[in-house]
């Protein structure tokens, strides 16, 4: 029997099962199984139907195509809930003499292409190599990569069609037209993001999808990203058109987005999520310095938009402690999250690290002058993540918030010397919030991580300690931190605590809050 005879006979055998059982088989294939499987007859094609709820747009042209098609559909138009936008562009991708080769193997042999390009190759391949059990099917996938220059070809390609598009701004006139399309948008998804790590992007986008398989390129990133936890000795550049350049998706997406709100406040639209998947990177915060600005007056029109619920914020702040923390201390964070009255989601990431006990002691300012917890009643997660805090702060912010809360996130906290610690702060969660008197389906879910301390080439490694943290907060386990004896404000972790976490890995989205 061959393989078409094969195809037939199971299809044949699916027919036969009740209705209710083949929905449910249905219901749980991907979006490739799925078109696979209408594929095989005119039966599959009839009954069942792709699931388009979110779709993809970037400065890459088959990403592009597959929006405006959609867009263009009458009924997977109406089923879209989601926009991912990705904000990766390809640099000096026609420069063949930007730097020296610095290897010594076959792939320094590949001289009709860059030496950029050669090193980036290998970069990603020894990333592969390098891949634990976690990832096995990826490192056999890429056990025979495409050679160098094909790849080169592949990725340059790719790349001379986002320059044409960026010059066009073909991606600005799809999202316009999406947004005018998509009747039952909620949410909008901007990252730096998406391609992940070598062999496993974040999103398999249609422009990646595209790529020849075993295909191996440089992994941008499009927006500055702090690598290492002491890295922020950034210099002071000007905050001009060239320096926001850098954030062009996101600016491009917040200029169009609160135009179509203004035009259309009936918009079902209520999330905006800047999400870096632990990069430590985000939108700089230097936008929020400025008492005005058309950037500042877009964002204020999506957070004010009616029935707007839920915000990410990633923050990037570089070296703004030498600058004395005016996005923060100014109180125009919290005079712009006051604008989003109905929020029942709130999380504020930066990439702040580890400072100089002199750098820390200029920039404390209280959590209340940066939250409007008073203007929020209907809050459900709180999230705060790589910033400098004092204990007891954070206990009086959280016995701020209303019942309604469901979910806090308290992950790569630093603390001002001799103002507690994750160990203190554990005790006082437990001792002084009521949290553990509640019925068992009230308590907040607690999520806390912190950092691994070796440096990963890509991507993001955490140590997520939530499980342990539950376990001594709510039902009298162990403290999972313990002070040290010389520098109070800092804690170890107790042996064999927490799990090792790839936020690329797909073991990372089941624990999200």
């Amino acid at each position: 029997m061959n393989a078409f005879d094969q195809s037939r006979e199971a299809s044949s055998l699916l027919k036969c099962l009740p209705g209710e059982i083949l929905n449910q088989i249905i219901s749980n294939l991907s979006n490739i199984d799925i078109k696979n499987l209408r594929q095989t007859c005119l039966y599959f094609k009839d009954i069942t139907h792709l699931r388009i709820n979110r779709l993809f747009l970037s400065p890459n042209l088959q990403d592009i195509q597959v929006f405006r098609a959609v867009a263009d559909h009458e009924i997977y138009r109406h089923e879209v809930t989601e926009i991912i936008y990705d904000d990766v562009r390809f640099s000096h991708t026609d420069d063949m003499e930007s730097e020296s080769d610095y290897g010594g193997d076959e792939i320094s042999d590949a001289t009709e292409i860059p030496a950029w390009f050669r090193n980036a190759y290998r970069q990603s391949r020894r990333h592969i190599e390098r891949y634990d059990s976690r990832h096995v099917e990826v490192k056999e996938a890429s056990s025979n990569p495409l050679v160098p220059v094909e790849s080169f070809k592949a990725f340059h390609i790719l790349s001379q069609q986002q320059q044409a598009t960026i010059a066009t701004d073909r991606d600005v006139d799809a999202l316009k037209y999406g947004l005018s399309r998509f009747t039952n948008l909620r949410r909008v998804t901007i990252t730096p993001a998406t391609h992940g790590v070598p062999g496993r992007p974040l999103y398999y986008t249609p422009a990646i999808r595209s790529l020849p398989p075993g295909t191996l390129y440089p992994i941008e990133r499009g927006w500055p990203v702090t690598e290492s936890l002491g890295d922020d000795q950034l210099e002071e550049v000007a905050w001009d058109e060239e320096e926001k350049a850098q954030w062009r998706g996101y600016f491009l997406v917040s200029r169009t987005l609160a135009q179509h709100l203004r035009d259309n406040p009936r918009s079902k639209f209520a999330e905006l999520v800047i999400d870096t998947n632990q990069l430590r990177t985000g939108i700089s915060s230097r936008m929020l310095e400025e008492a005005e600005s058309s950037e500042k007056t877009d964002l204020i029109t999506i957070l004010s938009h009616p029935g707007f619920t839920h915000l990410d914020l990633s923050l990037f702040c570089g070296n703004r402690h030498k600058y004395n923390w005016c996005s923060f201390g100014s109180g125009r964070l919290r005079n712009l999250l006051a604008k989003a009255t109905n929020i029942q989601h709130i999380s504020l990431f930066t990439d702040i690290g580890l400072m100089t006990e002199g750098e820390v002691d200029e920039i404390h300012f209280p959590l209340r002058s940066m939250f409007p917890f008073s203007d929020w009643h209907q809050l459900r997660h709180f999230g705060l993540s790589r910033f400098y805090v004092q204990k007891d702060d954070i206990i009086e912010l959280l016995q701020s918030l209303t019942q309604t809360l469901m979910s806090v996130e308290l992950s790569f906290l630093f603390f001002f010397p001799d103002q507690g610690n994750y160990q203190t702060l554990l005790e006082d969660v437990r001792d002084k919030l009521g949290w553990r008197e509640r019925r068992q389906e009230d308590q907040p879910k607690i999520v806390v991580r912190i950092d691994v301390w070796y440096e990963p080439i890509l991507g993001a490694d955490l140590q997520d300690l939530s499980r342990e943290v539950d376990d001594f907060v709510y039902h009298d386990g162990e403290n999972p931190f313990k002070a040290c004896e010389q520098l109070n404000w800092e804690t170890s972790v107790a042996e064999g605590a927490g799990v090792v976490v790839d936020a690329f890995g797909p073991d990372y989205e089941e624990l999200n809050p």
